[in-house]
């Protein structure tokens, strides 16, 4: 209640003016903590694979920390001189397969052309290991649309490559990126630049907030917040 004294011609009123209390309190939402277990997926690195005749580009590529080369059979014996020079892991392309020196499928070679291409490469997203797409002239949108195919899917995409820069466009489709390139140089400045910006994307993501998938074990209170939407 207040009381109001009011003046007039006839004296003076007391008149009592009722005053309500609000009907609702500001919304407040008990805040909870919520203790999950972090799923078992950790971040997978990228990869960079080097295909090229030039031993310039192989110690480059050595000493940069890439390991793993990409020859036919036509540059077959490459393989065995180089591996005779450093330590490196070879793989074989014949056909639209990819094997080990020992002559494990390591995944395949898939060119890409079209938008059947595209189809097709996607139909491997549940094969076991490597897919590689070669598109040469038709990049951007096949990466995107087989990025999205290739997740959650039991193989790894990879993108065939021809400079630096296409390699960082195939690492950057949809933001999420293929899984790795394999890249196609004569040129050991870009596989130095290829290697410092895996190198760091790569530490970069692993400092980077991740969502993961969890199992909630339970619920506990942790005190009163304001609600947030």
């Amino acid at each position: 209640k207040i009381s109001m004294m009011l003046g007039s011609s006839f004296g003076s009123v007391t008149r009592t003016i009722r005053t309500c209390k609000p009907i609702c309190k500001p919304l407040r939402s008990p805040v909870v903590r919520l203790v999950a277990q972090s799923s078992d997926a950790a971040y997978k690195p990228k990869k960079v694979w080097v295909r090229t005749e030039n031993k310039q580009v192989m110690t480059a590529a050595v000493e940069a920390g890439l390991d793993t080369f990409i020859f036919t059979q036509e540059t077959k014996q490459l393989s065995e001189e180089w591996g005779k020079m450093a330590r490196i892991n070879s793989l074989f392309i014949e056909g639209d397969m990819i094997s080990t020196s020992s002559g494990e499928k390591e995944g395949i070679w898939h060119e890409v052309a079209s938008p059947d291409d595209v189809e097709e490469a996607a139909g491997f997203r549940n094969a076991n290991g490597v897919v590689v797409m070669d598109s040469k002239t038709w990049q951007v949108i096949p990466a995107e649309n087989l990025v999205a195919a290739f997740t959650n899917s039991s193989a790894e995409l990879m993108a065939a490559t021809h400079s630096f820069d296409a390699a960082c466009t195939m690492l950057g489709a949809l933001e999420v990126g293929t899984d790795g390139v394999v890249l196609d140089t004569d040129d050991p400045m870009e596989v130095r630049q290829l290697a410092a910006f895996v190198s760091q994307r790569n530490d970069d993501a692993r400092e980077r907030l991740r969502l993961e998938a969890a199992t909630v074990t339970r619920v506990e209170a942790a005190g009163v917040g304001d609600r947030v939407c």
